[in-house]
């Protein structure tokens, strides 16, 4: 994994420089509270702002209340999402989320939004390419074909799909999927008829239209686990188990609890600005910590991570907290190595910052 992530500025820049690129199925995991995972296309805003869109029913709990699933990046990292907002019409399926964040930003997509019709082009479309996020295998492509147009439904708005091959399969964990043609994103997979082998996909100038209805409004910044200099935050190694999500832990409103991967669990998280911290403390969420290392490094602007400390055989029911020399930072990678493999139970995270400096 690499040792060096580079600094605001910089991943900015980057960003607004290639934005002029050709869209692509961008497609992401969504990984719930409750441990089921769905797909979403990542896309940035006018604002440059990075955000998902995926169908409505994929975030959307039994109460009606829309959720924030943890984003999977194609770097594998593990994200937190926000501000989830749907069109007032529900018959259109389709959700919006924010991924907040530099930690986001740096592996968001190129690719916009765009409203220009697509009448034109559906008017000769046949066939395509439906890409889809998998748990396992990180992507999977399907050729599909358009079913003849009056299978087509919503007044025009949605296409109806089904595999060239009949060794393929669409399935009902493949909503979100996004059909593209000559490198144009055209449709997204809402709904799947099993019997039928037939997908049913909402064209993405209806999707744009939804979204320009909403307006452009982004989510407050996060703290976590409350009160604290930290922003945001992402899990590099160590899966986050059912039960909580990243933008729970960030608000302060529910524990993390992580599955240790090949020994240990990587965090790295950044500030809202530049501070000089003189150590980190964990607090213990619903079961007691136990450590048998806990390393610490941190970055500023563009300057690669550095060793800060190592804490070793670190327990406490209630808080660790690993100290250090003053240390100016905006970037923070933790790795939580707990005795015997074992899970981690994660409350929060505060840096220890001396206010006078």
């Amino acid at each position: 994994m690499r040792n060096r992530f580079p600094g605001r500025a910089l991943l900015l820049a980057l960003a607004f420089v290639l934005a002029a690129g050709p869209a692509a199925a961008e497609v992401i995991l969504l990984q719930r509270s409750d441990g089921e995972h769905g797909v979403g296309w990542l896309f940035r805003d006018r604002s440059g702002a990075c955000r998902v869109a995926t169908p409505r029913h994929v975030v959307q709990a039994p109460s009606g209340e829309l959720t924030t699933p943890n984003a999977i990046d194609r770097y594998g990292r593990q994200l937190a999402t926000a501000n989830p907002l749907a069109p007032d019409d529900t018959e259109i399926d389709i959700a919006f989320l924010d991924v907040p964040g530099v930690l986001a930003d740096a592996g968001c997509s190129l690719s916009r939004l765009s409203q220009v019709p697509l009448d034109s082009l559906l008017s000769t479309w046949a066939e395509g390419v439906l890409t889809i996020a998998t748990q396992f295998d990180g992507q999977q492509t399907i050729r599909v074909e358009r079913l003849v147009s009056t299978r087509d439904a919503g007044g025009g708005r949605t296409l109806a799909v089904a595999p060239r091959s009949s060794a393929d399969v669409l399935h009902k964990g493949m909503s979100g999927g996004v059909i593209m043609t000559e490198g144009r994103a055209i449709a997204m997979l809402t709904d799947v008829e099993p019997a039928l082998g037939v997908g049913i996909a909402l064209r993405f100038d209806v999707i744009a239209a939804a979204f320009a209805a909403l307006g452009s409004r982004s989510a407050a910044p996060q703290q976590a686990g409350g009160g604290n200099a930290i922003r945001d935050m992402a899990v590099l190694s160590g899966q986050v188990e059912p039960g909580a999500t990243i933008g729970g832990f960030l608000s302060g409103a529910e524990a993390l609890m992580l599955s240790a991967e090949h020994g240990g669990a990587i965090l790295l998280a950044t500030t809202e600005d530049a501070v000089v911290a003189s150590g980190v403390a964990l607090r213990a969420g619903d079961q007691p910590l136990h450590l048998e290392k806990l390393i610490v490094e941190a970055a500023s602007g563009s300057d690669a991570f550095a060793l800060v400390r190592v804490c070793n055989s670190v327990e406490a029911t209630v808080e660790i907290r690993c100290a250090f020399a003053p240390r100016r930072m905006d970037r923070l990678k933790l790795s939580l190595v707990p005795f015997d493999g074992s899970r981690i139970s994660l409350g929060g995270i505060s840096l220890l910052i001396d206010p006078s400096r």
